[in-house]
C-alpha cells in the first residue's frame, strides 16, 4: 500500500508507525537537508546536491596531482561557502581556499612550499570563523588566522598568519632632558615606559618589559624644617624615548607608560 502525505512540518519522527504518521512530519529521508524559513520556525525541507566535480586546484597554472588530499574543512552556512585544506606532496605545496556556490568564486587564500607545513597525519579538526576571521589549527603548527577578505602574497610569513602576534623583545630606552614650558609632571614621579606593536584588523601584541624609571634626582639635601630629602627632584622634565619598531608588518606602536604608585598602564 502506498501512502503519500506532504511534508509540511519539515520535521522527521521515527518515534510512530508510518501508518499513524502525524501530518507534515516524515518517517525517513535522503539527501535532503531541514532549513527555515525567514517568517517561521517551522522548517523547509529540500533536496540536497549529490557529490560532482564543481572546481579544479591549480598550481602556477597546473592542476594539482592525483596525491592531494584535504586534511580539514569548515562549512559557512551564512554565506553559502565552503572553505578547506589542502596539502599535495608531489608538488610540494599547501593551500587554504574556498568556494562561493551562490557566485561560483573560488578564492586562493594562501599558498604555500614552506611556510603552511601540512602534514596529512595532522588533520585540520579546530576551525572556525569569527567575523572574517578564519582561525585554524592541527596540533602541529602554531594556531593561525587569516582575513577571509584579504589577499594574502604569495611571500606570506609565518608573523602573518600567527594568532601569537609578535611582541617587541626589548624594553624601551630614553635620554633625559628639559624642555621649555611649565610641565612638572616627571619632577616627582617615578615614570616608566613600554610599547606594543600594532597589526592589521586592530590586533596589538603584548606589551614590551617596562624601561627603569626616568628620574635623575639632585644632589642630597635634608632641610632641618621637614626632615626630608628635598633634593629627590627629577633634574629632567621630558625623555626621549627610543624602541624597536618591528618587522614589516607592524603597521603601528602604542607607547605606554606607568607611575611607580599604581599599575595603570597610559
Amino acid at each position: 500500500m502506498d501512502i503519500q502525505t506532504n511534508f509540511i512540518k519539515g520535521r522527521m519522527n521515527k518515534s510512530v508507525d508510518e501508518r499513524i504518521l502525524p501530518m507534515g512530519e516524515y518517517r525517513d529521508a535522503l539527501n535532503i537537508r531541514l532549513g527555515s524559513t525567514e517568517g517561521t520556525t517551522i522548517g523547509a525541507v529540500e533536496n540536497t546536491k549529490g557529490n560532482e566535480q564543481i572546481t579544479t586546484l591549480e598550481h602556477n597554472g597546473t592542476a594539482l596531482s592525483a596525491n592531494t588530499v584535504c586534511i580539514g574543512a569548515y562549512e559557512d552556512g551564512t554565506t553559502e561557502t565552503m572553505y578547506w585544506f589542502v596539502h599535495d606532496p608531489t608538488r610540494g605545496v599547501d593551500m587554504v581556499v574556498s568556494y562561493n556556490t551562490n557566485i561560483q568564486a573560488l578564492n586562493y587564500h594562501l599558498i604555500s612550499t614552506s611556510v603552511l607545513n601540512f602534514d596529512p597525519k595532522f588533520l585540520v579538526t579546530g576551525v572556525d570563523l569569527i567575523d572574517n576571521f578564519l582561525f585554524f589549527t592541527d596540533d602541529l603548527n602554531p594556531p593561525r588566522v587569516i582575513d577571509v577578505n584579504r589577499q594574502y602574497a604569495n611571500s606570506f610569513t609565518e608573523a602573518d598568519i600567527s594568532v601569537l602576534r609578535p611582541a617587541p623583545i626589548t624594553s624601551p630606552t630614553f635620554t633625559l632632558k628639559n624642555v621649555s614650558g611649565d610641565d612638572d609632571f616627571m619632577e616627582t614621579n617615578f615614570v616608566s615606559f613600554a610599547y606594543r606593536y600594532k597589526y592589521e584588523n586592530l590586533q596589538y601584541s603584548a606589551l614590551s618589559q617596562f624601561s627603569e624609571a626616568a628620574f635623575c634626582p639632585g644632589p642630597y639635601l635634608v632641610t632641618l624644617e621637614m626632615y626630608s630629602n628635598t633634593g629627590m627632584r627629577n633634574l629632567f622634565n621630558a625623555a626621549a624615548v627610543s624602541f624597536d619598531t618591528g618587522g614589516a608588518s607592524v603597521i603601528g606602536i602604542d607607547l605606554c607608560f606607568k607611575v611607580s604608585n599604581t599599575n595603570v598602564v597610559n
